[in-house]
């Protein structure tokens, strides 16, 4: 299990190691405060990095894996 500093968590997830350092004292990515300095765990980087990829969608399906709709009017009245 690798350790990485501040610095070198905030390369990892490219971000300025002041928002990495905002983030981690917030609880939104796991870090410890060891004496003076922030500790990361890599796998608790690449967690949170594929929580947010797999949160979000990403992208819009097209093609064949795209629903079409059936009826494009969605003010359309049905008449029996």
């Amino acid at each position: 299990m690798r350790s990485l500093s501040l610095s070198e968590a905030a390369a990892f997830l490219h971000l300025h190691p002041v928002t990495l350092a905002e983030k981690a004292r917030g609880g939104v990515i796991k870090g410890a405060k060891v004496g003076r300095r922030w500790v990361f765990l890599e796998v608790d980087l690449v967690t949170h990095l594929d929580a947010l990829y797999y949160g979000r969608q990403q992208a819009t399906v097209s093609g064949p894996m795209r629903k079409e709709k059936i009826w494009p009017f969605t003010n359309a009245r049905i008449h029996p």
